[in-house]
């Protein structure tokens, strides 16, 4: 398919969740982080698509934070949350001031 803004999209929608995590991951609430783990996944082969180099560093961390959920451990999966938010630098993304979305179109103005 050609470029419809699906990497945008997955950004816009799954990276506001898995930074929503940082105090999941802080507390060592590991049924949180292990519920939304799937997004992780979805994210880094969605935004990263076309870039192989990220896609594989993100996958790394995403294995990493895996491992360690399955042994409980919680600073195993501190360590791979703050290295995959290295690799994908959604703190920088996310921290960026707000643009006005006035007579801007995008999935959510649809109201679907």
């Amino acid at each position: 398919a050609d470029w419809q803004g699906e990497p945008i999209q997955i950004m816009q929608t799954f990276g506001p969740e898995i930074l929503a995590l940082k105090d999941a991951v802080n507390s060592g609430d590991l049924e949180k982080v292990s519920a939304k783990l799937p997004g992780f996944d979805v994210y880094a082969s969605g935004v990263y698509r076309n870039k192989a180099a990220l896609k594989e560093k993100a996958q790394t961390a995403i294995d990493k934070m895996a491992t360690a959920l399955d042994s409980k451990d919680t600073a195993g999966v501190k360590s791979a949350y703050a290295e995959f938010l290295k690799v994908t630098t959604l703190e920088e993304i996310f921290s960026l001031p707000k643009t006005k979305n006035y007579h801007q179109i995008n999935v959510r103005s649809m109201g679907g």
